[in-house]
């Protein structure tokens, strides 16, 4: 959906991100610049600037972290405002999402029967 709307190309690869960015950019060498979406509450994102170059280690490119200083309620008004897609597990109670064996629902979106609020609920 947001392949079309955006008019975008969405690659996929299975490993780690660091890998993932090395064979992007060998496969893209025009790419100089890169949009994160990572906010300065997230973890290590506390010292990061609106734009920078990579950490050392990483692929050499431009990090561009447009949403760097927003809050959560600023992410989710802008989404829902702005009828963005997004990932339905949102609307099940999860507020992050990583590996599919250790990420959960969000004990503070619990309900009293057990469902859960969606994440856009959370204060």
């Amino acid at each position: 959906l947001c392949q079309q709307r955006y008019k975008i190309v969405v690659s996929t690869y299975r490993c780690d991100a660091k890998s993932a960015f090395r064979v992007f950019l060998k496969e893209n060498p025009s790419i100089r610049a890169v949009f994160v979406g990572v906010r300065r509450s997230d973890p290590f994102c506390e010292n990061l600037e609106l734009i920078q170059e990579t950490d050392n280690g990483w692929p050499n490119f431009v990090r561009v972290q447009p949403i760097l200083n927003w809050s959560y309620s600023d992410v989710w008004n802008y989404l829902i405002r702005n009828d963005v897609p997004y990932c339905s597990l949102y609307d099940k109670g999860y507020t992050s999402l990583g590996d599919a064996n250790s990420t959960t629902p969000n004990p503070l979106l619990k309900n009293n029967d057990s469902s859960y609020r969606p994440a856009y609920c959370l204060q």
